[in-house]
Formats: C-alpha cells, structure tokens, sequence
C-alpha cells in the first residue's frame, strides 16, 4: 500500500509494519510520529540506498 493522504494513513492497522524508503528525503517519519507511536526496527544506509522498517504501536495519536 502507498500512503498519499491522511485518509489512507488513518486505515492502517495498529500494529502495521511500514517499510519506508528514502526516508532521509521526505519528513514521512516525522508526519508519521504526528498520527501514530511507532517503533523503529530497522535502519539502513548503504550507499544510495536509504530505508527504515517500523511498526505501529497502537492508536492514532490525532496530533496533526
């Protein structure tokens, strides 16, 4: 699933794994962090290639 929207964002399920790539490029996490908690898995920067893995823990924090 692509999130584009809050809508979308606000239909993931509470303990949803989010894989995202160029993390580093786009406030995701940051906007993320604003909806949900979250735990971060898994980090990794080899060369180019940027990403981290994360799971939700919960509800919707609805601070946006």
């Amino acid at each position: 699933m692509i999130i584009r929207d809050i809508e979308e964002a606000l239909q993931l399920k509470p303990d949803a794994l989010i894989l995202v790539d160029d993390f580093d490029h786009y406030p995701f996490l940051a906007h993320l962090g604003k909806i949900y908690h979250y735990e971060e898995l898994f980090r990794e920067i080899a060369g180019n290639r940027r990403w981290v893995l994360v799971r939700l823990q919960g509800q919707e924090t609805f601070d946006y």
